[in-house]
């Protein structure tokens, strides 16, 4: 595949919730373009062709962290809640960057204890945040 577009999955004290970036028809936000949690089902893939929902590409997980109450992983779980509408791009997508990658890369970012990288083909991973 060219290219992917990444999000969380979340399981915060049982609840699992979806977390991404993008432009979708149907979105709440302003052009379309914004954070959205739970806008799709959590292992729902994107739709191949922009304009129709269906066909849909599978998803495929890429990685994953777990932990309990002390850990990163919760650390990382209650940052995508609280702060995920601070992401500083909320406004403003591109498909080459600031993309959905940059958002999930952006997050990363905050906890270098995670080891985890974005695929090569995660387009926007690298955008500079200003």
């Amino acid at each position: 595949m060219f290219a992917v577009h990444t999000w969380f999955v979340v399981n915060l004290r049982g609840k699992i919730n979806r977390w991404e970036f993008g432009q979708f028809k149907g979105s709440p936000h302003k052009n379309g373009i914004g954070i959205l949690k739970d806008f799709f089902e959590p292992a729902e893939g994107m739709n191949k062709y922009f304009w129709k929902s269906n066909p849909r590409f599978n998803s495929k997980l890429i990685d994953f962290i777990e932990g309990d109450e002390d850990s990163t992983a919760k650390d990382l779980a209650e940052f995508i809640e609280v702060n995920s509408n601070s992401y500083p791009l909320k406004n403003k997508y591109i498909l080459i960057g600031p993309n959905s990658n940059t958002y999930i890369q952006w997050v990363l970012n905050r906890f270098p204890k995670v080891d985890f990288k974005l695929p090569l083909n995660a387009i926007g991973k690298n955008f500079k945040l200003d």
